[in-house]
This record gives structure tokens, C-alpha cells and sequence, in this order.
């Protein structure tokens, strides 16, 4: 019961994409409800660069690759997260479809490396979730992009009635999946990343416990996991079905229909249109980084209660005994646990993974700058991030091990201070230098050149 049929292309959108002519689609803020359009565009040439959609921020469309992808004619894809490998990859020819911000493309235009005369189609996608200075370098870049078919998709055209008329005057529209009224499916949502939803779902199923769940996404990708249904039949009810894009209303009557309870996971750009699909969604808080410290602390106290009642040693009361006439028995305690926890928590005993991140000091950034994109584009929390080493040219930020993985993908295309990061694991072994900081083994420290300790956390918090 897949639900994915979103209406077909009639002789007008057909007509007007073969002929470059504009066309206007109104569909949700998702990709998978604009497959019908790439499918129907044709390569105009070869070897160079043909088609680019400019997206509100780089972050939120990678699935854009698989949804234009789709049709060969438009590969390679390519999704601008840093401007330096762009500006290569397009003066090799080696792009044929490019994904970017307006921003981006402006500078890329600036420097030459798109020539305006092969562009042959622009696509602008959900133009209403710009920032201004996008719509100001978008319409810049527009005017370069003169000759180019213009591919308008919005979720509410209305709000972008003025661009229409000015780019997509009279063009057809192709409306896939709109609702005309919210649904009053009970709905719950969580804000989470794309890199992050498959670690999200495991944390959503570890708080709502459903017996069964069946999972939809528009790949249809099956999962092996327990009490987890892929394919639920007519007749088949399951306590949570959980969306992992948006769906269209069908699809979400139709699986909650089967379903006691439903969950979809969203972008923060995507939480205006939720209010058009169904009304009075509720948010589900999933667990955090602070949750994790809460569980950490149970634990031990759960084995602290475990070594009290099997009964302590005589040689540790003996030893605690004289210190019961001057500290009370709670300061005690807390003294040994102290101990305890110091061991489990000291930065220099945890085991990090080093990641490298194409960003230093000559770029004006600081660590704070850093752990901020990590909390708000990744969801990791400063508690979780250890020794922070500011270079001339790139940084270096020990993660967790379990979190390395999203770390990286979340900053690659994260901008701070005007720059887009990319970051990828450092497999370089670091050396101690004599003042404490970590330089890369066999550099040689410049004047001025010093290491850098920043968001050095320690105590509970590092728990």
C-alpha cells in the first residue's frame, strides 16, 4: 500500500516543457511531488551544464539528486555544499544539473564558472521559503540567465504571485497532491535533518514502543526491524505508521486509516505547509542530548543501589569508618562518587574522532561559531563536543564516535560567516606540543602559530 500516485503531465505541461516555455508547478515542499516534471524533460545538448535549481538553503535538498537523477538525460547532479569543488567540476564539464543556493550561484556566475548561454532550463524551487537577500541575488541571476526555460515550483502560489507573473507569465500550472482543506488526521511531527532521520526513527520508536509500525517513505526503501511491517496490506492494522517525507493527504488518510497513531518527520521549512495538510498537528519530542546525561546519571545510580545491596566489602567500611566523625555520611558518599564520575567523564580519557572542517581563523572564525552549527544543524550538543583546534585554514573538532558520522554531514554545506564548510574525517595522528595544545605530527609551529583549546566542558555536564 504504497499511495505514491501523483497525477500525470496533460497535453498543456507536455507542450510547454518541450517547447521551453514556462511552467508553473504547485505542489507540496517536498521533492518526490515534482518527479512528473523531470521525467518529462528532454537533454537539450551534451557535455555542459543544462539545468539548475535554486533551492531556498543547501541543507534541506539533497534528496533533489534522486528526484532529478531520475532521468538520465539530466546526470551527473550536483549539490553545490562548497563552492571550490563546484567551480571544478563545472569548468570540467562534469555537470549537467546543478542544485544551489541563489547565493551560491551568484558567486559562481561572478566567477565565470557558468556560462549563461548553455544554461537551458532554471527551475526555482519553493520561492516563498527565501530569505530576501536570496530573491534579490535569484532575480540577479535571473537576468544573466536570460534566455533560460523558467520551472517555477511552489507550495502556495499566491504567495509568490508577483514572481510568477514576472518569470511564468500565463504558464501552465501543474497542481500535484495540493489539499484543498486540512485533514483532521491526528498527526504527530518531529523537526529532524535528512541526514538524521533513520537514527531518528530507531529514537521514535524507542518512545512511543508501538507493537508494530509500518515505515513510508516515497523510495519505499524496506527495513529489517522488529515488529516493523513494510508492506501493509488493506486489512493489515498497525499501532504507528511513520512518514519519513511529507505525504500527500491520501497517503496519510490512507495509512492512518490503519494505523492507532501517525508520526512524520519534517524539515523546519516544511512546518508552515503541515498546517495546510492537517489541522492542529501535535509536536513529539524525541530524546536529546540532556535525556542522554538523565539516563547516563540512572545508570549509575542503578549500579551504585546494585553494590548496596549485595553487601560492601569490610575493607572499604573499615576504611570509611573514621571519617563518619567528621563528614556527614551523604559528603562521603558524594566524595567517592565524585571520583567516580571524573573518571567516566575527564575529557582527556574519552575516546573522540577527530573531524577536519575546511574553515580556520584566517576566515574570522571562532570555536563557538563551530558549536553552534553543530547544535542547530546537527542536533549535537556542546556537552558532546571535546577539543575545538582553530587553524590558518581548517579546524579540527573531536566528536563523539557515535555522532562523527551526521557531525560531518551536517556541517558540509552549513555556512558560517559566509563560508560553506565541507568536513571529513582527520586521519591525521596528532602530536602533544610542549604547551599542551595538538599540532599535526611533523608540522612545524610558526610564530603565532599556537594551538588552540576551546569548549573544553568537564563535571556532570560531561556526562
Amino acid at each position: 500500500m504504497s499511495g505514491n500516485v501523483l497525477p500525470e503531465l496533460d497535453a498543456a505541461h507536455r507542450a510547454a516543457l518541450s517547447a521551453n516555455k514556462p511552467l508553473v508547478c504547485e505542489c507540496p515542499p517536498a521533492w518526490w511531488f515534482t518527479q512528473p516534471i523531470f521525467e518529462g524533460l528532454q537533454a537539450n545538448q551534451d557535455g555542459a551544464l543544462q539545468l539548475i535549481a535554486i533551492v531556498p538553503q543547501i541543507e534541506d535538498h539533497d534528496d533533489a539528486l534522486r528526484v532529478i537523477g531520475s532521468n538520465q538525460s539530466l546526470t551527473p547532479v550536483h549539490l553545490a555544499s562548497g563552492l571550490a569543488r563546484t567551480n571544478m567540476l563545472l569548468r570540467q564539464d562534469a555537470i549537467t544539473s546543478l542544485v544551489t543556493t541563489a547565493q551560491d550561484l551568484a558567486a559562481l556566475i561572478k566567477q565565470s564558472a557558468i556560462n549563461p548561454q548553455t544554461v537551458s532550463r532554471v527551475v526555482i524551487a519553493w520561492p516563498e521559503l527565501y530569505a530576501a537577500p536570496a530573491i534579490k541575488a535569484m532575480e540577479e541571476c535571473l537576468a544573466e540567465l536570460s534566455s533560460a526555460q523558467r520551472l517555477v515550483v511552489t507550495s502556495n502560489r499566491s504567495d509568490v504571485a508577483e514572481l510568477v507573473e514576472r518569470y511564468a507569465r500565463r504558464a501552465p500550472v501543474y497542481r500535484s497532491c495540493m489539499p484543498d482543506a486540512p485533514s483532521r488526521t491526528r498527526l504527530r511531527y518531529a523537526i529532524v535533518p535528512v541526514a538524521r532521520r533513520e537514527t531518528a526513527l530507531h529514537a521514535a520508536l524507542d518512545t512511543l514502543n508501538p507493537q508494530t509500525a509500518t515505515v513510508w517513505e516515497p523510495a519505499g526503501t524496506p527495513r529489517s526491524l522488529p515488529g516493523l511491517i513494510n508492506d501493509l496490506g488493506e486489512d493489515q492494522r498497525v499501532d504507528l505508521a511513520v512518514f519519513m517525507d511529507l505525504p500527500s493527504q491520501q497517503t496519510l488518510e490512507s495509512y492512518a486509516a490503519r494505523a492507532d497513531a501517525t508520526l512524520v518527520f519534517i524539515r523546519p521549512t516544511q512546518q508552515p505547509y503541515l498546517q495546510r495538510l492537517v489541522v492542529d498537528p501535535a509536536v513529539l519530542k524525541l530524546p536529546s542530548a540532556a535525556d542522554r546525561v538523565r539516563d547516563r546519571a540512572a545508570v549509575l545510580r542503578a549500579e551504585l543501589r546494585d553494590t548496596l545491596t549485595g553487601g560492601l566489602p569490610i575493607g572499604v567500611l573499615t576504611t570509611l569508618e573514621p571519617l563518619l566523625e567528621e563528614f556527614d555520611p551523604v559528603e562521603i558518599a558524594a566524595a567517592a562518587l565524585t571520583n567516580v564520575w571524573k573518571k567516566r567523564t575527564d575529557p582527556e580519557a574519552a575516546t573522540w574522532t577527530r573531524i577536519r572542517a575546511d574553515i580556520g581563523k584566517r576566515d574570522g572564525v571562532r570555536a563557538g561559531d563551530l558549536v553552534g552549527a553543530l547544535a542547530n544543524a546537527v542536533g549535537i550538543q556542546p556537552a558532546d563536543v571535546g577539543r575545538i583546534d582553530l587553524r590558518e585554514s581548517f579546524t579540527i573538532i573531536e566528536i563523539r564516535p557515535e555522532d562523527a558520522s551526521r557531525a560531518m554531514q551536517g556541517l558540509t554545506g552549513t555556512a558560517i560567516r559566509g563560508k560553506r564548510l565541507t568536513a571529513r574525517l582527520d586521519d591525521v595522528r596528532r602530536a602533544t606540543s610542549p604547551k599542551g595544545g595538538r599540532y599535526p605530527q611533523g608540522h612545524t609551529p610558526q610564530k603565532g602559530d599556537r594551538p588552540i583549546r576551546s569548549r573544553r566542558p568537564s563535571g556532570p555536564d560531561r556526562a
